[in-house]
């Protein structure tokens, strides 16, 4: 083979060039957007879908996970036929269902992008995750320390000038993002050569946590390590072994609730724990008792928003409010897409423990997040699950 034709080999494609430049493009403004616009995770990567688009390749076998959600998606649309919340505001429930069939889409797309980047563009993919995360968590905790102030002379400089105390609650956003990506960007670091990254990372993102008064991210960083930890040492027998709870979470929240409400844990708890910890404890009661009412069908898509002043907004649980709004059917779905993510890692770590252990770090932190923080639909939080997907295939496709 000739010195030109060798060349020409190592030449990445047209195909391959912009598939790694649309990985780029994500992961560069990753830490952007982690401090200064969380809520614009979910364009980010509708966009990355759309780049992605033209050069997808059929891959029946990387779309069949997405059935759950496709399903959960269909029942969710027919749903809005018995919600409440078509009654209150008609246009914004059909705005909210109808973006469901378009995230799944573009989302899939951005997945289906990054399974198939080549090895060089994985690899400075890798590179740019592990430095951007490290980053974004050394700007929370200066600013953490400084009070936000930060964060404000930026909002101060584009003319939205913003109050100290939201400021803060804006940039503790950013922490969750940081949770959600520690263990897969801590085995990039690691394979990057930054041997110190992770654990000063990790340190930084508890200080930032305590400082801005988000507990959850803790929490999540800590029940992700378990995880990671489990298929690191224990391989594909530790990954299955997380299967059972993740179901058990989805199909029995409600009963488990309930109980807890009934025996007394509840009013317990009530005693010692914060303010927000005790609102959640009255929106979990809550939900779990409107679920009873109608457990087969649910009270409809968006119906949580209806339930106002009781359920602000949504239930701060996702398997809660699957219940909630879209029945036994919604919370079995759920369950099955989640459980099936869980036996995909987990067969993975056969080939690479590190990267199953960080795909189970991600995937238990965003349950757990899941479950003590946000709602189903929001979606700059549909978008971080994409995201989170992505940079584990990124480590994939790093080892091709």
């Amino acid at each position: 083979m000739t010195d030109v034709s060798v060349e020409a080999a190592s030449r990445p494609t047209r195909g391959e060039a912009w598939l790694g430049f649309t990985a780029g493009f994500v992961l560069v403004l990753t830490p952007i957007l982690g401090y200064l616009a969380p809520l614009a995770f979910a364009p980010l990567m509708g966009v990355a879908g759309v780049m992605a688009l033209p050069l997808l390749r059929r891959r029946w076998g990387s779309i069949l996970p997405m059935a759950p959600l496709l399903l959960l998606v269909i029942w969710a649309l027919i749903s809005l036929d018995w919600s409440p919340y078509v009654g209150v505001k008609p246009k914004a429930a059909l705005e909210n269902a109808l973006k469901l069939p378009l995230q799944l889409a573009l989302y899939g797309s951005a997945v289906l992008a990054f399974a198939q980047l080549a090895a060089r563009s994985a690899r400075r993919a890798q590179a740019v995750l592990a430095a951007g995360t490290g980053l974004l968590a050394l700007i929370l905790f200066i600013d953490g320390l400084l009070g936000a102030a930060l964060y404000q002379a930026v909002k101060q400089a584009i003319g939205d000038p913003i109050r100290a105390d939201l400021a803060r609650r804006n940039i503790a956003q950013g922490i969750y993002v940081l949770a959600v990506l520690f263990w897969p960007a801590a085995v990039a670091a690691w394979r990057s050569g930054w041997k110190l990254a992770a654990p000063a990372a990790g340190l930084l993102l508890i200080g930032a946590s305590g400082l801005l008064g988000a507990d959850a991210p803790i929490l999540a960083l800590l029940l992700g390590g378990i995880a990671f930890a489990a298929i690191r040492f224990g391989g594909r027998i530790g990954g299955l072994a997380f299967i059972p709870p993740i179901a058990l979470y989805f199909i029995l929240s409600p009963i488990l609730t309930l109980e807890a409400a009934r025996n007394g844990l509840f009013a317990w708890l009530h005693r010692i724990v914060g303010q927000s910890w005790d609102a959640r404890l009255d929106i979990w009661a809550f939900s779990a008792a409107k679920v009873l009412e109608k457990p087969a069908l649910g009270w409809g898509f968006d119906a949580s928003r209806t339930f106002d002043p009781a359920i602000p907004l949504h239930p701060h649980n996702a398997a809660l409010q699957l219940w909630l709004e879209l029945g036994a059917a919604g919370a079995a779905l759920g369950a099955v897409f989640f459980c099936w993510t869980a036996f995909t890692l987990a067969n993975r770590a056969e080939e690479s423990r590190a990267e199953a252990g960080a795909g189970f770090g991600a995937l238990i932190a965003y349950l757990t997040v899941g479950a003590i923080s946000f709602g189903v639909w929001q979606e700059w939080w549909l978008g971080m699950g994409v995201l989170g997907a992505c940079i584990c295939l990124v480590l994939r496709q790093a080892r091709v």
